[in-house]
């Protein structure tokens, strides 16, 4: 068993000294003649060790805990930068699908109507009627071919009596190649 030491003495009133406080002087140590050094974290260091003229040297601003911590917010970005980028491409595509998709359930809709429409035997007749110019049995037909005459105006006749040759200035494109080719071959031969 190791024999034990007994209590230093402490100042008066049970306070530690200071670092103005006197300090004892060393004693040997037992049994070998070494004097004891007191532990290097016991020595005065801090504010109160500099000396009253001396300047200290200023704080860092950058802390190594605060520098670890940059490190790791850092490290974080980078990791969730493209995470984040990819969930927004996504949320984008998909609001782009769903709008694709509610205009192709309206398109169905409207094709569905049209569809049920076709279904009904009076449409079919009426679209026979209006674009291919179909008739019932027993209906007459009329086609109106020149509607100035049907309201009823006068037209204002500029035509030459029946038998007389039309004047070039009238006349349809290829009666007047035709005369130019008689002016031309009457030319030639006289």
């Amino acid at each position: 068993m190791t024999p034990s030491r007994p209590a230093r003495p402490r100042a008066a009133g049970g306070a530690r000294r200071g670092p103005s406080a006197p300090r004892p002087a060393p004693r040997p140590l037992r049994g070998t003649g070494r004097v004891a050094r007191p532990p290097r974290s016991t020595r005065a260091t801090g504010p109160a060790a500099t000396q009253p003229g001396e300047d200290r040297p200023p704080a860092p601003t950058v802390t190594l805990r605060g520098l670890g911590l940059f490190i790791v917010v850092l490290v974080a970005f980078i990791v969730l930068a493209p995470t984040l980028r990819h969930a927004v491409e996504q949320q984008e595509q998909l609001r782009r699908v769903i709008a694709e998709v509610a205009a192709a359930e309206r398109r169905t809709a409207e094709l569905q109507e049209e569809l049920a429409r076709w279904q009904d035997e009076d449409f079919v007749k009426a679209q026979a009627r209006d674009r291919l110019g179909f008739v019932m049995p027993g209906e007459r037909t009329y086609r109106v071919i020149d509607p100035h005459t049907v309201l009823g105006e006068e037209t204002v006749s500029d035509e030459e009596p029946e038998g007389a040759m039309p004047t070039v200035d009238n006349a349809p494109w290829y009666l007047q190649i035709w005369d130019s080719v008689d002016v031309a071959g009457q030319s030639a031969q006289g």
